[in-house]
């Protein structure tokens, strides 16, 4: 075992440890998603670096384990009930705002933002960031769970509003300028989450 092989199993354990309390079904899930992350980022260091180096490092990046492991519980608290939050219940909206889109096109975007505002309101309330890629795919480092959730909560908003306009309004260049506003919304959007919710 190398040394950066030996600073994420430490790293593990110490985070198994702190997560006594969720059950394995749901700790096993969360280990091998953090196990994919950390093994990401100790492939990017120096080879020459020691254990305690990579340890150290590690931990700067995705905070102590007992963080970590706090903050993982508290998300598997926030489901209803103490359970796992379930998403399935978004499904039949989603679907029907797709299909709605392809099936009637005199709707146009307007099922699309409909559930845009409906996913803001989730957002909003839940303080939910599940379906923001953004803070997804980096939740181990994502400190600011509430600011994420009502900055996407008014992205989705905003989203909502440009598909919405499209549908109501006519002006020259209507679909370039609603592309253009999404892009930048998106873009504004990724980089608040990036620079002011993530440590």
């Amino acid at each position: 075992m190398n040394d950066r092989d030996a600073a994420v199993s430490r790293y593990l354990s110490l985070l198994a440890d702190h997560l006594r309390e969720v059950p394995a079904r749901y700790r096993n899930s969360f280990m091998q998603e953090i196990e994919g992350h950390l093994r990401s980022f100790v492939q990017d260091l120096d080879a020459g670096l020691s254990v305690a180096e990579i340890s150290s490092l590690i931990e700067q990046e995705f905070s102590p384990p007992q963080q970590l492991a706090a903050d993982l519980a508290e998300s598997y608290r926030d489901g209803a009930g103490g359970q796992p939050p379930r998403r399935s219940y978004l499904f039949i909206p989603f679907a029907a705002a797709v299909l709605a889109s392809f099936f009637m096109p005199s709707y146009g975007a307007a099922p699309i933002a409909v559930l845009c505002f409906a996913l803001a309101a989730i957002a909003w309330l839940r303080k939910d960031v599940w379906f923001f890629a953004a803070a997804r795919k980096s939740m181990p480092r994502l400190r600011h769970r509430e600011r994420a959730a009502r900055a996407g909560s008014l992205y989705l908003l905003l989203i909502g509003a440009i598909l919405l306009a499209g549908e109501l309004a006519e002006y020259p260049g209507e679909a370039t300028i609603n592309l253009a506003a999404i892009a930048v919304s998106s873009l504004l959007f990724f980089s608040y989450v990036r620079i002011r919710c993530m440590d």
